[in-house]
């Protein structure tokens, strides 16, 4: 293992041991066998939120199912910045469904404890805030930004921001202009407006 992998593991590892909520999956044990390190979650049978994507039709979801699975992202959230944990990769890879339908937010992998502000660029490209982007130091606030591209994406079908390539990726979530089409309704538009703004303080 590369030494940095092996820090993350056991970042990931104890961050998970401080949390107890519904919707964050339960960390069972963990185990090693000389080769290699073991992370135990509890059984999330529904499979990821990415599948469900795949399935709707234009890969778009009803808005009611938006604003349930939004809101227990919101929950997990509020959670885990009680505890001053910034999670940092919220995608639909990363949340998967219990047997009742409920998401369990899993990977912890870029979840950091953040005092004040911390300044690693990491995350899924088409989910990096500004701030991380230009290196100015961020807090959890990088997490509201994350939950704002995720409903958009879930109602939409496709993320608010695009490149043919990672700089022009960048360039469009520095702009911070997503089109917001006629048959997104003004409430849902309000409140991915107020998730998409930019915090570097």
């Amino acid at each position: 293992y590369e030494l940095g992998q092996v820090r993350r593991l056991l970042t990931e590892v104890s961050l998970l041991n401080e949390c107890e909520h519904p919707f964050i999956a339960s960390l069972l044990r963990t185990f090693e066998d000389g080769a290699h390190l073991y992370i135990l979650l509890e059984l999330a049978e529904g499979g990821e939120l990415l599948n469900v994507l795949h399935a709707a039709p234009n890969g778009a979801l009803p808005e009611l199912r938006c604003q349930f699975y939004a809101a227990m992202v919101v929950l997990a959230f509020e959670y885990l910045h009680e505890l001053s944990i910034a999670y940092r990769d919220l995608k639909p890879e990363n949340l998967l469904f219990d047997a009742q339908g409920y998401l369990k937010l899993v990977d912890f992998g870029f979840a950091t404890r953040v005092a004040d502000r911390t300044w690693t660029v990491c995350g899924t490209p088409e989910y990096l805030a500004p701030e991380v982007l230009m290196s100015v130091g961020h807090g959890v606030a990088v997490d509201w930004w994350t939950l704002g591209v995720l409903t958009y994406e879930l109602m939409m079908g496709y993320p608010p921001f695009e490149g043919a390539d990672p700089l022009s990726l960048y360039k469009d979530i520095l702009r911070n202009k997503p089109r917001y089409p006629r048959t997104m309704g003004n409430a849902a538009q309000g409140v991915i407006r107020q998730l998409l703004t930019s915090a570097p303080s």
